[in-house]
């Protein structure tokens, strides 16, 4: 639920950056009469805004490193495991490569289960 959040606050930031940035290039470079104060404000916003979206992106960063890591962790891999060897829960199929494969080569057992493509 938080890297949901998270990712949904960060696309938000960054529409909402690339808006104002945008409206401070038009009001920069319009012959309209938009006063230099008004100018400094929208260039402004969008520095607080360019702002916001990199503290935003560092967070969703860190917390799905921190997702990453617990699913590497000994009791969840056991678990993965035995839900789908054992227990017959799930699609019974596990990766073969990418975040849990120890080798970091393709050369060794990857114990994720596998993202059931059509729930059931």
């Amino acid at each position: 639920a938080a890297m949901v959040y998270l990712t949904g606050s960060m696309n938000s930031a960054r529409e909402r950056k690339s808006k104002m940035s945008k409206m401070a290039e038009f009001a920069r470079t319009s012959r309209s009469k938009t006063k230099s104060r008004q100018v400094a404000m929208y260039e402004c916003a969008a520095s607080k805004l360019e702002t916001i979206y990199k503290e935003i992106r560092r967070k969703q960063e860190v917390a799905k490193f921190i997702y990453e890591e617990l699913q590497l962790a000994p009791w969840h891999l056991t678990a993965e495991f035995i839900d789908v060897h054992k227990q017959a829960q799930g699609t019974g199929m596990m990766r073969l490569t990418g975040l849990g494969d120890p080798s970091g080569l393709g050369e060794a057992y990857n114990f994720l289960r596998e993202v059931d493509a059509k729930p059931n």
